[in-house]
């Protein structure tokens, strides 16, 4: 079996990234995007400027994908950055006019999970809860925060006050409650 330049360069960048060298795993996924224009590499490179804080220099790297798991990770980058809306039409791909929100969207569960994210930042509360509620999210046990309240379904739970053991407000939760009166 032939080792090619490109399997060797894959694999060392995948153990740096292991072993948390992300420098040296940018610099080797770098050389791997120069050996092959591929989607697959450039995933790589992005998950190498990602996880070592270059957000936007991931993005870069991505932009232009059409691949699943590439417009995910845009999208994560994009979030990231603050630009939400960008990072909804990332998600959706060619199908980014969808007002009904029951188009598909990128990898899975966890870019459900993302879309409700997305949705709740930009106060589209009702297409959160569709996303939140979506079968294939609620049926991946591995993403806690979906088994939980949804922020944006609403809770009928008041916030509660610090107190004492009599029951009555503390001095320091009483002086905010004069201060920040609740609406």
């Amino acid at each position: 079996m032939a080792v090619t330049t490109e399997s060797t360069l894959l694999a060392w960048t995948q153990w740096s990234l292991e072993n948390h060298l992300h420098d040296n795993a940018a610099f080797l996924a770098e050389r791997l995007v120069a050996e092959t224009q591929s989607e697959e590499s450039k995933l790589v490179l992005a998950s190498c400027y990602y996880r070592s804080g270059a957000t936007s220099r991931a993005a870069k790297v991505l932009e232009g994908c059409s691949k699943e798991p590439n417009r995910y990770m845009y999208a994560l980058c994009l979030v990231k950055q603050g630009d939400i809306s960008a990072a909804q039409r990332a998600l959706l791909g060619p199908l980014a006019a969808d007002p009904d929100a029951s188009a598909p969207v990128a990898n899975g569960a966890a870019g459900l999970y993302l879309m409700g994210m997305c949705c709740i930042k930009q106060s589209q509360r009702s297409r959160g809860i569709k996303c939140a509620a979506a079968p294939s999210l609620l049926s991946t046990a591995s993403l806690f925060p979906a088994h939980c309240p949804h922020p944006c379904a609403g809770t009928s739970r008041a916030r509660s006050r610090p107190t004492r053991s009599s029951g009555r407000p503390t001095r320091r939760s009483a002086r905010l409650a004069r201060r920040f009166p609740r609406s």
